[in-house]
């Protein structure tokens, strides 16, 4: 027998592994990441897994350390599935499931062996297919709290998000009652402060960001900073030089809360229109997204009932104005206040009631809103031109309507907005409702559907079975948005956690 040096050296098992068409695989343990890994192979390393970039990764296969000797030439690794009795030399650039794409769970065993050495062990696993359409949780564990910076973002604690944005790779999280803006990195499914205490950037200090969205670059992250009980922390905030060793956390927009000087001191929470927005006053800004150059960031100034945009990002004195929305009236007899009107289609004589999320069409010339205080999607059209306000989704209070016309549907607290990849399909966090729906197309004609959340329970329940199963629960959720693969991310707010449709 031939002696040679044994070199120790650390390798990693991650993420990713070969697969053929739509079929997904993904690892599982006891504590929802694997079933079972084990190593017996002590001279030579096990071969490098690797996984299609589209993969879902609940139960994902995260990186276990395994240690190993230095590789020595002449040794092969071999494969078998499903305890079948083919083996295959390790080459590359085959798929190991090949044969496999109806299966429901896979078991890979591989090995190692050499001519002229026989203490090879088996490393083996176990992988579960994630069908299209299946929900999962990607972040945190359902229980609110703060943990987890550097780990798994399934086994971090989240405490209440409102608020998702996506740039490429990276998930960005308002982990709204941590104070915190929080990011994934979807390829190594890692989680790591970005704002506040223990992040990247730490000062000023932030409260309760409720709003999120990234340029297209990805370099620069909006938030809203929206803290009810600080009268400091009614701001836009703007972090650039993201992906640089040293970015900036400066503030766009809003400053500390003016009062009136006579005997009720009331708090003037709307001031600023037509001057720079810096100097403006805003109220606890609900939602945000920047125009297709990146030049006007609209938001929903939801505690002032208005949606408002701040022009000319990256001047010097980028300008602030009301797009929709004004101050409400009284009826005289009852002295309610009246919190609804389309004005004609005129945005600026309009009612809104506590406007939440934005999203804006590919062309940047509708810009759909949720109006949460009146139980409606609105859409203002005509941007730039001749703006007008009408009403896509919602009539009264309640849950009502699948399957009908989304004008005469009943909603509750609708928040989050997000446009499919086709431009004509509208998807919302029917907040009240505990639900995810759906409007297909984008008028007071299209059909709405539940396609999440059919309980309607404030309950959490669902991971790796069908989005439309009649059991999976949901907890207020806040925000939605889409990725190029057609996946769906959801801030499930009162249960802390976030979860993914897979390429619904």
């Amino acid at each position: 027998m031939k002696k040679v040096k044994v070199l120790n050296c650390t390798i990693r098992i991650a993420s990713l592994l070969a697969c053929l068409g739509s079929l997904f695989v993904s690892c599982k343990t006891d504590n929802g990441l694997f079933e079972t890994v084990s190593q017996k192979a002590r001279f030579a390393p096990v071969p490098t897994i690797t996984i299609s970039s589209a993969m879902p990764w609940y139960r994902s296969v995260d990186p276990v350390i395994i240690n190993l000797s230095a590789p020595l030439d002449g040794a092969k690794i071999h494969y078998s599935i499903n305890d079948s009795s083919i083996s295959k030399d390790y080459a590359g650039g085959f798929s190991l499931f090949e044969n496999y794409s109806g299966a429901t769970a896979l078991t890979v065993r591989f090995y190692v062996s050499h001519p002229d050495y026989n203490d090879s062990g088996t490393v083996e696993a176990y992988y579960r297919v994630i069908p299209s359409g299946n929900i999962f949780s990607i972040a945190g564990t359902g229980n609110a709290g703060f943990s987890g910076d550097a780990g798994f973002a399934v086994s971090a604690q989240i405490n209440k998000s409102e608020a998702i944005a996506l740039s490429g790779t990276s998930l960005f999280i308002a982990d709204t009652k941590n104070d915190r803006i929080r990011m994934i990195d979807l390829s190594t499914k890692m989680i790591s402060t970005i704002v506040g205490v223990d992040g990247i950037v730490t000062a000023p200090a932030i409260g309760n960001p409720t709003a999120l969205c990234l340029d297209t670059a990805g370099t620069t992250l909006y938030f809203a900073d929206t803290d009810p009980i600080a009268p400091t922390n009614h701001r836009i905030m703007m972090v650039t030089g993201l992906g640089t060793a040293t970015p900036v956390l400066t503030r766009l927009a809003g400053v500390v809360h003016l009062y009136t000087t006579d005997a009720a001191h009331a708090e003037i929470t709307f001031a600023g229109d037509g001057g720079p927005a810096a100097n403006a006053s805003l109220s606890q800004a609900g939602g945000m997204c920047l125009n297709t150059t990146g030049a006007i960031l609209y938001f929903s100034d939801t505690g002032n009932n208005r949606i408002r945009a701040i022009t000319g990002l990256g001047t010097a004195s980028p300008q602030i104005s009301t797009i929709a929305g004004t101050n409400h009236t009284y009826d005289a007899i009852t002295h309610a206040e009246n919190t609804f009107s389309d004005a004609g289609g005129n945005p600026l004589l309009a009612f809104l009631y506590r406007p939440a999320k934005l999203c804006l069409d590919a062309a940047g010339t509708i810009l759909y809103f949720s109006d949460s205080g009146n139980d409606r999607i609105r859409a203002l059209t005509g941007l730039g031109s001749s703006p007008s306000i009408s009403t896509i989704a919602g009539s009264t209070k309640g849950f009502s309507g699948d399957g009908g016309a989304a004008g005469s549907a009943s909603l509750d607290r609708p928040t989050g907005l997000a446009l499919g990849n086709n431009g004509t399909t509208l998807y919302c966090t029917d907040t009240g409702n505990n639900r995810v729906r759906q409007i297909a197309g984008l008028s007071m004609s299209s059909t709405i559907s539940t396609i999440a959340g059919n309980t309607g329970t404030a309950f959490f329940y669902g991971n790796n079975v069908a989005a439309t199963d009649s059991s999976v629960a949901f907890n207020a959720p806040r925000d939605v948005l889409v990725d190029a693969n057609g996946n769906l991310y959801i801030a499930d707010t009162e249960n802390s956690c976030i979860r993914q449709i897979f390429s619904y």
